[in-house]
């Protein structure tokens, strides 16, 4: 939990950091290992409660969501 937050003092830290994050997490979603994918979607519900406007409006964007659905029908 104190890495999560950590992580979100990075991201609030600059403005362009919520969509560096959004993309690293896309990339490390396309792996097939199971930890990697809970921990990524673990990552996202944290910072999906803790976040500020910037990173939820990615989190919640269209394209990311397709990227999320897409993993998830595979």
């Amino acid at each position: 939990l104190q890495i999560y937050e950590r992580i979100l003092d990075i991201i609030n830290s600059r403005v362009d950091m919520p969509k560096h994050t959004i993309n690293g997490v896309s990339k490390r979603l396309s792996i097939k290992n199971k930890k990697v994918l809970f921990l990524c979607f673990d990552l996202l519900e944290y910072l999906s409660y803790r976040c500020e406007l910037a990173l939820y409006s990615q989190i919640s964007s269209k394209e990311f969501l397709l990227k999320i659905s897409g993993f998830l029908m595979a």
